[in-house]
């Protein structure tokens, strides 16, 4: 048994401490956020855009047509768009936003796109619609909706209680609510470390955290299912502390953990802005999960499965001096 191995197995017994230690730091984290506020700087860099707005009859119904000659300028001009959004705006308007990195000239680009609708609202596929292009310096908008923190937490909540749920069904009280603790207890750790990181909290946060119950509600359960069948097979007489300190899946909680911190490095490193922030509060959420799932889950699951065995008995006992 390695160091390592030797910790977890340790840890069963210290709930306690872990928890003020985590407490803690969650408490920190909200003490930070209150006195410094939540860091709202999403102005990473600038991006060149080019928007080209469209009436929306031919948006509706020629846009494949629209964005056919965008790519093919763009290519003309040598010049490549990260990514595209689209978007109806009010009235009789909408937009197609093509957005380049910083350092990528398009006055070029929408000179020709100005140029080519011109010619074709006039005389080609696209008369009688009204297109303009026009390109800008922009910096990146990012940033979390006050409306979209309830709706997380609220989602949050139902997935907890559901999977906590299956949990009780499938295995035991014990399991489905320690299950539901050591989300909670990632997801608030995730938090703070993000908070005290001073990380820019934009919209990427709502997709992390339920990345990080459902990172999670995994890792923890392949200890769980594990502890629930040594738990069948196990002897007589033998302790829920044995059971639970021999029954660790650290192996395929930490092989579960590179893997998907590999797989993020690899998608950060070759994705857009949004996504790479998205990658750097994943790997954050992954190590808090794993160490939920490691350290926490256990030592939960031991503390009320010993407190609902203490409680069964004492109830038998005290059924037993009834019936005489």
């Amino acid at each position: 048994m390695n160091k390592f191995e030797r910790a977890i197995r340790n840890s069963v017994n210290k709930l306690k401490l872990m928890s003020i230690v985590c407490v803690a730091v969650i408490i920190v984290g909200l003490i930070a956020m209150f006195i410094f506020r939540v860091n709202n700087d999403i102005t990473f860099d600038h991006t060149k855009t080019v928007t080209v707005t469209a009436n929306q009859y031919a948006y509706a119904t020629q846009l494949e047509e629209i964005e056919s000659i965008c790519d093919e300028t763009f290519e003309e001009c040598g010049v490549k768009y990260a990514y595209q959004q689209k978007g109806e705006m009010n009235g009789d308007e909408s937009e197609i936003v093509y957005v380049f990195e910083k350092d990528v000239d398009v006055s070029a680009a929408v000179e020709k796109l100005n140029a080519k609708f011109d010619a074709e609202t006039e005389t080609g596929a696209l008369k009688g619609s009204f297109i303009s292009v026009s390109g800008a310096t922009e910096k990146v908008v990012d940033r979390l909706p006050d409306e979209y923190v309830l709706r997380t937490i609220l989602a949050g909540v139902l997935f907890g209680v559901l999977a906590g749920s299956y949990i009780i069904i499938r295995h035991n009280f014990a399991a489905g609510f320690s299950l539901a603790l050591t989300m909670c207890l990632s997801a608030g750790l995730t938090s703070a470390v993000c908070v005290l990181a001073r990380l820019p909290i934009s919209i990427s946060i709502v997709y992390v955290l339920f990345f990080d119950l459902l990172f999670t509600a995994i890792a923890t359960m392949l200890t769980y299912n594990k502890i629930h069948d040594a738990t069948k097979t196990a002897a007589k007489g033998v302790s829920t502390e044995e059971i639970v300190a021999n029954n660790l899946a650290n192996k395929a909680i930490v092989i579960f953990a590179i893997a998907v911190a590999i797989a993020l490095v690899v998608v950060g490193a070759i994705a857009t802005h949004t996504v790479r922030m998205f990658c750097i509060f994943a790997l954050i959420a992954a190590i808090s999960g794993t160490f939920a799932s490691l350290f926490f889950a256990p030592a939960c699951y031991l503390f009320f499965k010993n407190a609902a065995d203490k409680k069964a008995a004492a109830k038998a006992r005290y059924d037993y001096k009834k019936g005489e």
